[in-house]
């Protein structure tokens, strides 16, 4: 098992150069937590009938952020697979096997 250490940048935030989803979430009906955005979300929806598309839920059930820097445009994300996957398509127009190279290439 390999333990995560975040860096930490001057403003006091958690950063990752791994694309591994290291945020942690929490159900805001049962408390069930999670390690990956897309999980909480499929279960809100099917356990709970929740729809979750919105920012502000999840900010309300993100219980520790760790933060990614895109090593294209660096911009600055939750680091979450599901959310980095979204801006390297929808940004860059690469699948994550692209931006996991890229940080072989170019590492934070």
């Amino acid at each position: 098992m390999t333990i995560f250490i975040p860096q930490v940048d001057h403003s006091g935030r958690a950063f990752s150069s791994t694309i591994e989803s290291l945020c942690c979430w929490r159900c805001r009906f049962c408390s069930r937590p999670y390690t990956s955005w897309g999980s909480l979300a499929g279960h809100m929806r099917e356990a709970h009938g929740s729809n979750v598309g919105t920012k502000e839920v999840m900010r309300e059930c993100l219980v520790r952020a760790v933060h990614f820097r895109c090593p294209l445009c660096r911009q600055e994300m939750l680091c979450d697979r599901a959310v980095i996957s979204s801006h390297a398509h929808s940004k860059h127009m690469i699948g994550m096997p692209g931006m996991g190279f890229l940080l072989i290439l170019f590492p934070f």
